[in-house]
């Protein structure tokens, strides 16, 4: 896996599709309860999920790809979801989990999702020391990896697959 600086424009952008969420999550929140075209409906999560397996990218990018379409970076809140994550059979993508401010992991908010605390973790056990171990100070990012699809942190800029959520509007 590469990793790459990121773009000031890439940024920029980030900073304004954030700067735009409170009214942007007001808007999409009020609409129909349905996925859009490409993403996948679990109806028992009541969310839809877009794999992206073929293009890689930093986590910055895979959270302003996301955020176009009015979803978040994953954000893998029980057991349940997780298990159904495993039957996807994907590894090695990133999630929004992140702790990009305050030195304190949350999920990243993005379409109609707000940012919220980690309440359900699933972090490797394998590895000295275990995750996470943020190490050398730059593993800030949360990805599923390995064949038990433990998380682990990582560096931001490394290159990824992802996975994008939108919860959808209760009947």
């Amino acid at each position: 896996m590469a990793a790459r600086s990121v773009p000031v424009s890439l940024l920029l952008l980030v900073v304004a599709v954030n700067q735009c969420l409170a009214s942007y999550a007001r808007e999409c929140c009020e609409s129909p309860i349905r996925c859009p075209s490409g993403f996948e409906k679990n109806n028992k999560l009541n969310s839809c999920y877009f794999f992206e397996n073929t293009k890689k990218v930093t986590w910055y990018e895979a959270n302003a790809i996301c955020q176009s379409k009015g979803a978040h970076l994953l954000a893998i809140e029980t057991q349940e979801e997780m298990n159904f994550l495993k039957t996807k059979r994907r590894i090695g993508y990133w999630t929004g989990g992140n702790m990009l401010s305050n030195n304190v992991y949350k999920w990243q908010q993005g379409g109609c999702f707000y940012q919220s605390p980690l309440k359900y973790t699933h972090w490797s056990t394998r590895g000295n020391p275990p995750q996470p171990d943020n190490h050398r100070g730059r593993e800030k990012c949360i990805m599923v990896w390995e064949q038990f699809y433990g998380w682990a942190d990582f560096e931001c800029t490394y290159l990824l697959n992802f996975v994008c959520e939108i919860n959808l509007k209760s009947d």
